[in-house]
């Protein structure tokens, strides 16, 4: 995971899948998803605050310099990104990425 700091305030994050029912990379490219979509629940937080949760479909997550001047995050402030897979196995353990100035 990894998170990037982007013109205008924005913020780029970033994650490969991984899947959870046991096929293994063997080739480099992505593995068969298990999961009959793909699903992720991404959470904003400051400590054990929540700030934000959004869902997407894909492998990435804009957030948006308006989001996170509503949510204090903009640059220079410290708060963590995590980012579970959702699906038929249930929400995954997370990913996490810190977020500092």
């Amino acid at each position: 995971m990894e998170a990037e700091e982007r013109a205008g305030g924005n913020l780029a994050v970033q994650w490969i899948r991984r899947d959870r029912a046991g096929f293994v990379w063997t080739d480099g490219a992505d593995v068969p998803m298990s999961e009959a979509v793909e699903a992720w629940q991404i959470q904003v937080m400051r400590g054990e605050l929540i700030l934000r949760t959004v869902t997407s479909d894909v492998q990435g997550w804009t957030y948006d310099a308006a989001l996170r001047q509503a949510d204090g995050t903009m640059p220079g402030a410290r708060f963590e990104i995590m980012i579970r897979q959702m699906g038929i196995f249930g929400p995954g353990q997370p990913g996490r990425v810190i977020v500092s100035a």
